[in-house]
């Protein structure tokens, strides 16, 4: 049984001028109807009206938390949530979507119940003006199933099994706080997963479509290709191969990862000359198959 007011999930939240979508936001976390959770929600200095709506929202919900502090990225303001998270399992909100109110009540039961590290549920995408479309499958290759390390250690994880996000997910909150986010400015995400695969011992899927992820124009994101986002991204990518060798050298899931991402990164590149330079440095990446 669980005590009086345990909770059981913490759902973090980092905030910077999203406050056309903040309410929906916040209004499908409150809606949940597993009831053991709390809220963190870390306004990472915003300059719209988002700590006006967070803090009005504080002030009715008391299993909301706000916190407020200087600009510093995305992932320092979850590092900050996830500080003072006191969850026995932590999510990771983009305040710009929104979640169905069985969301954490189902993940909560898959980890539970299979005794789980980790679950992982399907999403939908949203476009700005709330219209759902196509569900993002193009990961996930898993419907309703629990694997264990073996599996997941002599199969492509990194690359189609599995969303290299942190949204879609539930993770036990002492694996989450052992691995503080970086401050990077994209690819975050994938490189903590990579932090928490590290010791996952058992993940849990379900098919159920409970993520709405919204597709924003002025999202780091959705940024156009160019030459500067190709080189933002492919720091990310050499951090993401240190870290993955590090953990799963001389493991099928890390030499097939580095063969997707070679051919991937000549493809990416093939179409700026200035950037020929980086074939040697995506070749090296062979020496960690």
């Amino acid at each position: 049984m669980n005590g009086p007011g345990e909770c059981l999930i913490s759902i973090v939240v980092p905030v910077y001028n999203t406050e056309p979508y903040l309410r929906e936001c916040l209004d499908s976390l409150l809606a949940q109807t597993m009831k053991e959770i709390e809220i963190i929600a870390v306004d990472d200095c915003s300059t719209d009206g988002c700590a006006q709506i967070l803090d009005k929202y504080a002030a009715m919900h008391a299993n909301l938390k706000v916190i407020h502090q200087t600009n510093q990225g995305q992932g320092p303001a979850r590092n900050s949530g996830v500080s003072a998270a006191t969850g026995k399992y932590i999510g990771v909100v983009d305040s710009d979507d929104y979640v169905d109110k069985e969301m954490y009540r189902r993940l909560y039961t898959l980890v539970s119940g299979s005794n789980a590290d980790m679950a992982v549920c399907k999403a939908r995408a949203v476009d700005m003006n709330g219209v759902t479309g196509r569900r993002l499958d193009i990961w996930n290759k898993y419907g309703n199933a629990v694997i264990g390390r073996e599996e997941f250690l002599n199969n492509d994880l990194l690359n189609n099994e599995c969303s290299p996000v942190l949204w879609d997910k539930l993770i036990r909150s002492d694996i989450v706080k052992r691995h503080p986010s970086t401050a990077l400015r994209r690819g975050q995400d994938f490189i903590a997963l990579v932090d928490y695969m590290s010791e996952v011992k058992k993940i849990a899927f379900t098919d159920d479509v409970l993520y709405y992820y919204r597709h924003r124009p002025g999202s780091i994101m959705a940024a156009p290709e160019c030459e500067e986002t190709i080189l933002t991204d492919f720091k990310t990518e050499i951090l993401a191969v240190s870290k993955i060798v590090s953990y799963f050298g001389g493991k099928p899931i890390c030499r097939l990862y580095i063969e997707r991402i070679i051919a991937e990164w000549n493809e990416r590149i093939k179409d700026y000359p200035a950037l020929e330079y980086l074939k040697e440095q995506i070749a090296a990446f062979a020496a960690y198959k």
